[in-house]
């Protein structure tokens, strides 16, 4: 945090209002959250895929005169169980490419997240500088009046 440089707690406080509150920084860290995930879904097309299913059903006959009497008044059950096993070939390298380019844009959102905190901060530091001068100003304009 630069407000820690001029050693004024004011300053520190104003800085992390800003950091807390600003929407700047609230929308850059959106679209870095954003390219995080949407790199993590395009990674993910790298690697094999497990997927699994299961069923299973239970009767009762009941014992009239709808079912044969090898079935009336008993219990029957079944089940199934499944699995896929996916893997995606990448014969000329456009999920590679694909995921190459969304970690570029992951690290470019991360990137100008820094940079939006940076120009807060230091838009923040500036003014409060300019500030700190006019009343300096101000301070040394009444003791030369006074005095």
């Amino acid at each position: 945090m630069v407000g820690g440089v001029f050693g004024d707690a004011q300053l520190n406080g104003l800085m992390d209002i800003a950091e807390r509150d600003a929407p700047s920084l609230q929308a850059a860290q959106s679209r870095l959250q954003e390219a995080e995930a949407a790199s993590g879904t395009i990674a993910a097309n790298l690697l094999p895929s497990i997927n699994g299913t299961a069923s299973a059903n239970a009767d009762h006959f009941p014992g009239h005169d709808t079912y044969p009497d090898s079935y009336a008044d008993k219990y029957g059950n079944d089940g199934e169980v499944g699995a896929d096993l996916a893997h995606h070939l990448d014969f000329w390298g456009k999920l590679h490419e694909a995921a190459t380019t969304a970690n570029s844009r992951t690290q470019a959102m991360g990137f100008e997240a820094v940079d939006a905190k940076l120009v807060l901060e230091t838009s923040l530091a500036f003014a409060y500088a300019k500030l700190d001068a006019a009343y300096r100003l101000r301070d040394m304009a009444i003791q030369v009046t006074v005095g």
